[in-house]
């Protein structure tokens, strides 16, 4: 995180996976006058999928920026800019020579970016309930991830097709989908017995392939996963068992490893192309292979959704 493009940007966020910047942010404390510049500098950025604006909290502000945002989004033209805009607001009161109000304003920053930007726009939406529920589903070990990574790479447009790829068939499959239809995690264009999968699954299958690789290749989890797991309320020492002895008590992430361990079983590697010398656990969405394939009335609208800046061709 620095300043970036020669100070036009307070902040930019530059990607090592690739050279993206896939993140530009504004600062408004002072300058009140500066925030129809802010937003057009942030709006007509082409490179940034993620435009944040930290903003003072103050009435004017807040009026200036309702003002804004409504004119751009009654112009057919700009209303598209608004993907991707976020407002942090930033109490008023705070004191930066505090270091007590330092450490709060840290602390308030991570958990509004956190809830309002990273898993309800980048990780698609998933919570501590989807996660509990999906723990908590019973069902033969790994049908259901089984079942997510089935339909994410190979579709699910017939039912008999579907269940001859996974080997099973009866109530248990139809229970796994029905649970997972309700959780948000695959989706039925036009209630049909089809389905496709969502943001919030690519997410957790994601999540599911970096949990395996980090138990298998650490001997606890990265910070990183570690914060994504508090924030989905799962308790980081959950996984780190014995898992495979048939005795424990699982947890979201314990159940998570298992599974995608027992998905062989139903013909399904989901860690099939994660290497170990240069992991990769996310993928791009490509919509046009459900799109033009024999779903029922199947269209973007499906993932369409203004929160997410997620594309996909």
């Amino acid at each position: 995180m620095r300043e970036a493009e020669r100070r036009k940007f307070d902040y930019g966020c530059i990607l090592l996976r690739d050279a993206t910047r896939p993140l530009v942010s504004q600062v408004l404390w002072s300058h009140e006058e500066g925030v129809e510049k802010d937003l057009r500098t942030l709006l007509f950025d082409g490179e940034s999928a993620i435009k944040l604006y930290f903003v003072r909290d103050r009435i004017k502000n807040r009026a200036k920026i309702d003002e804004a945002i409504k004119s751009y989004r009654a112009n057919p033209a700009t209303a598209a800019m608004l993907r991707g805009l976020k407002i942090v607001l930033v109490p008023e009161g705070f004191d930066a020579d505090s270091v007590s109000e330092r450490d709060w304003m840290n602390d308030h920053i991570r958990r509004t970016v956190s809830s309002d930007l990273l898993f309800a726009v980048v990780f698609g939406k998933l919570t501590a309930h989807d996660v509990r529920v999906f723990a908590r589903h019973g069902g033969p070990t790994g049908l259901k991830i089984a079942a997510l990574h089935a339909i994410d790479t190979v579709g699910f447009e017939h039912g008999p097709t579907f269940e001859s790829q996974l080997g099973t068939r009866g109530s248990p499959l139809r229970e796994v989908l029905a649970m997972l239809t309700g959780v948000g995690l695959i989706v039925a264009p036009t209630y049909s017995n089809q389905r496709l999968p969502t943001l919030k699954v690519r997410f957790l299958l994601d999540l599911a392939r970096l949990l395996t690789f980090e138990r298998a290749t650490l001997t606890d989890w990265s910070d990183e996963l570690t914060f994504i797991l508090q924030h989905l309320g799962v308790d980081p020492a959950d996984g780190w068992q014995e898992l495979f002895d048939g005795k424990v008590h699982k947890g979201f992430a314990s159940d998570v490893i298992i599974s995608v361990k027992f998905a062989e079983n139903f013909g399904m590697n989901v860690m099939d192309g994660v290497s170990a010398s240069d992991p990769r656990f996310y993928s791009m969405f490509n919509a046009n292979r459900f799109l033009t394939g024999c779903y029922m009335d199947a269209s973007a609208a499906l993932w369409h959704d203004p929160e997410d800046i997620a594309s996909f061709a």
